[in-house]
C-alpha cells in the first residue's frame, strides 16, 4: 500500500534552542499569531535557508526524509528564474568514496557552477546510512569542500542527530565561518499537522484529537512514525487500548524499531531487538531523571 502523503509545514530548531510544547504538548504553532513570541527559536526552512551551509538532523522516524525531498522541490522552484541549479543525493546508495565522488563532483549540476556565476543548492539525505559503508565520509568530504570556492555554493546535509559528526561540524565552521553555517533539529507536529493527517486517513479529527487527549499520548503522536501507529490503531478500533502503558508499550517498541526500508534491506538494523532497546532506553531515561539531566554528550570532554 501507497503511504499517504501529508502537506505539514516542517520547522527547525537549533541545537541549543528551546521547544514550548505548550499547545496542550503540541508543537506550540510558529505560524500562530503569537507563534514567534511562544517558539521564538523555531524556524520554517525559509528562515534559515540563508545559511550557506546547513546541517539538517533529526530522529528517526520524525519525517526528515521526506521533509529534505519537499525542500529540494520548493528549492527548484524558487530559483528557477535566477539559472541556478538544485542536486539532490540520496547517499544510502553510495557505497564508496570513488562512487560519491562520481555522483556529486563529477555531476552536470557541479561542472557547471563551477564554470558559470549561478548558485548550486546540494541536497545530501541520509548522510547516517553512508556512513555504515563509507566510514570515511567525512574526512573525504572535507578535504573536496576545502579545494571549493564558497561562493554561490548551498550545501544542505540530512543526518540523524545521534550520527552527525562534530569534526565535519568544526571543518564547515572553520572553512564557511561560524555565522554562515546553521545545525538545526527537525521540530516535532504542530496539533493541526495531526488534525490533517486525521483527515486524510478518513478519521473524525475531532474524536482522534479527543481520543489523544483522553489517553494522555500526545508525545506519541507528534512524532510521524508512532502517530502513523494510533491511526492504524484507531481505524481497526475506534478507540485506544484502555491501559496508557499497554499504549505506550506499542509506541516505544515503534520507536525502538528501525524504520528506515534501506537500513532493513541492507541488513543494517544493530544487533539488539526493539524490547531490548527499549530496556537501555528505560535505563537512560532513569538515569537523566534521576540525575537531573537533559541530554547525554557523546564528543571529547576537555575538563568541563
Amino acid at each position: 500500500m501507497t503511504p499517504a502523503i501529508y502537506p505539514w509545514k516542517r520547522f527547525w530548531c537549533p541545537r541549543t534552542g528551546k521547544l514550548n510544547l505548550s499547545d496542550r504538548g503540541y508543537l506550540w504553532n510558529p505560524d500562530s499569531k503569537y507563534g514567534s513570541i511562544y517558539n521564538p527559536d523555531v524556524k520554517s526552512f525559509s528562515e534559515i535557508e540563508k545559511y550557506p551551509v546547513l546541517g539538517l538532523l533529526g530522529e528517526p522516524g520524525i519525517g526528515k526524509s521526506f521533509a529534505i525531498e519537499q525542500l529540494v522541490e520548493n528549492t527548484k522552484s524558487k530559483i528557477a528564474s535566477e539559472g541556478g541549479h538544485v542536486l539532490y543525493l540520496n547517499l544510502n546508495a553510495n557505497g564508496s568514496e570513488a562512487r560519491l565522488e562520481k555522483k556529486l563532483f563529477d555531476s552536470i549540476e557541479f561542472k557547471k557552477w563551477e564554470t558559470g556565476r549561478t548558485p548550486l543548492h546540494i541536497f545530501l539525505d541520509s548522510f547516517d546510512e553512508c556512513l555504515l559503508s563509507v566510514p570515511t565520509l567525512s574526512r573525504f568530504l572535507s578535504g573536496e569542500f576545502k579545494n571549493l570556492p564558497t561562493h554561490n555554493l548551498f550545501i544542505r546535509i540530512a543526518c540523524r542527530t545521534q550520527d552527525w559528526p562534530i569534526g565535519l561540524e568544526e571543518f564547515l565552521i572553520a572553512n564557511w565561518g561560524k555565522g554562515n553555517v546553521g545545525v538545526y533539529e527537525m521540530s516535532p507536529l504542530r496539533k493541526i499537522d495531526v488534525i490533517e493527517a486525521a483527515k486524510i486517513n478518513g478519521l473524525d479529527p475531532e474524536q482522534f484529537i479527543e481520543e489523544i487527549r483522553n489517553s494522555e499520548v500526545v508525545p506519541l503522536a507528534i512524532k510521524p512514525i508512532t502517530l502513523l501507529m494510533l491511526i492504524n490503531i484507531f481505524k481497526n478500533d475506534s478507540r485506544f487500548p484502555a491501559s496508557r502503558s499497554t499504549l505506550y508499550r506499542k509506541g516505544c517498541l515503534s520507536l525502538a524499531e528501525e524504520s528506515n526500508i534501506s537500513r532493513r534491506d541492507a541488513k543494517q538494523f544493530g544487533d539488539l531487538s526493539p524490547e531490548q532497546r527499549v530496556i537501555v532506553a528505560a535505563r537512560i531515561a532513569a538515569l537523566t531523571v534521576f540525575g537531573g539531566k537533559n541530554a547525554v554528550w557523546t564528543g571529547p570532554v576537555h575538563g568541563e
